[in-house]
């Protein structure tokens, strides 16, 4: 039996690599021809063992060259303009006329790999097969656009160019001339369509495009796959772990604990100063200085660069006086040791009667600092007075307390 199957005005061709040739019955021969470039003719055949110990030894399931034999086909590589164009089944029947009649059927096929099964039955009757596979056999072809490989880099395409869709590449094809259209990787769709190859959505695929661990993130073109927030490693190989161990997230939090206490102790102590500062403040009789003119108040810091031991220049069981420069004027403070509430209450009072007093003798003006406990007070000196100790003798006896800031 005779059969021809001429590809050669189709873009599909019989694939070398999906398709065996097989033969089936007594002493079957199965025999394939196709046609080359450079060789008019090649061929290459299948045989099945024959006489008495075919039936004894045939078995059902794959082929072992018992009543059925199997071949692969031919992959050419230095040919690709091969195709294979028909073939040729042949059988031999065996002398035997009792075991032709008991086995007439002989068959040859060309059909996908680990698609047919071999049963004795096959070899029965020309019927069975037919019922088996009432639709015929299957056969795997490759597709390949056109009968020329794929332009080459900075070549113009040819006008019948089947690649059209963006997002897509030419691959040449492996076994028969012309060539085939892919879409890209992470692209999905048909390329020989305009607009055909579509960006995936990964995140929707996790069993092609793994991401177990991470957070997955739909990009064009492929994906992202960081890891977790505190972790660390590769999400799309699921390696993600935790940045800190179990001891150091322990340890982290008792030490953020501990500045959290430190925070609120400190706020809670600067809350009570600027409390006591402002009752010392009110004690020393600040809103009553503030309407008063020709006193200013400064400070604690703004005192301090005076306020220092080499600066003293007066000393007493009640005090201490210091000289330094204030807004560019010498200054003479007096800085009590100590003072009671009832001496703080009459230190506005007294601020303003020294002012009165002090800007006859003294020409300048008075000075306080409210905010810490005792109050200082100072005065600049006027270049008319002849000595500190006149000074200091005129102004500490009326005032007993001063506010320090």
């Amino acid at each position: 039996m005779v059969q021809e199957m001429n590809f050669s005005d189709t873009p599909f061709a019989v694939s070398a690599t999906r398709n065996v040739l097989i033969g089936v019955g007594l002493e079957a021969e199965a025999e394939l021809n196709w046609f080359l470039a450079n060789d008019p003719r090649a061929s290459f055949t299948c045989s099945v063992q024959g006489g008495m110990l075919t039936w004894r030894h045939a078995r059902d399931g794959s082929c072992t060259g018992w009543g059925c034999c199997e071949h692969p086909l031919p992959i050419l590589d230095d040919e690709p303009s091969s195709a294979y164009k028909f073939f040729t089944l042949l059988s031999n029947p065996t002398d035997d006329i009792w075991l032709w009649k008991t086995y007439p059927c002989t068959y040859g096929m060309l059909v996908e790999k680990s698609w047919y099964n071999f049963s004795t039955t096959d070899m029965y009757d020309n019927k069975t097969l037919l019922q088996r596979f009432p639709r015929g056999v299957s056969l795997a072809l490759d597709f390949a656009a056109g009968n020329t490989w794929c332009p080459a880099e900075g070549q113009p395409l040819p006008p019948d160019y089947a690649c059209v869709s963006g997002n897509s590449s030419c691959a040449n094809a492996t076994y028969t001339p012309g060539y085939i259209c892919k879409c890209w990787d992470h692209y999905a769709g048909n390329p020989y369509i305009a607009n055909g190859c579509q960006d995936i959505d990964e995140c929707k695929l996790p069993e092609v495009y793994p991401c177990s661990s991470g957070i997955c993130k739909n990009t064009l073109g492929g994906y992202d796959c960081p890891c977790k927030y505190g972790m660390k490693g590769d999400g799309k190989g699921g390696t993600c772990t935790d940045v800190f161990s179990p001891e150091a997230k322990a340890a982290v939090g008792v030490i953020g604990g501990i500045l959290l206490m430190v925070i609120l102790w400190f706020t809670v102590i600067h809350r009570k100063e600027k409390k006591k500062t402002k009752e010392f403040y009110k004690k020393n009789g600040g809103p009553v200085l503030e309407k008063a003119k020709g006193i200013k108040i400064f400070k604690k810091g703004e005192l301090k660069p005076i306020l220092k031991n080499n600066n003293i220049i007066g000393k007493g069981g009640f005090g201490e006086v210091y000289k330094g420069l204030l807004d560019n004027k010498e200054v003479a403070i007096k800085k009590p040791i100590n003072g009671s509430v009832r001496e703080n209450e009459q230190f506005a009072n007294e601020s303003s009667s020294n002012l009165k007093s002090s800007t006859r003798t003294l020409l300048g003006s008075l000075v306080v600092a409210l905010k810490l406990k005792p109050p200082c007070w100072s005065t600049s000196l006027s270049p008319k007075v002849a000595s500190m100790t006149f000074f200091i003798t005129r102004i500490t006896r009326r005032l007993s307390t001063w506010m320090h800031v």
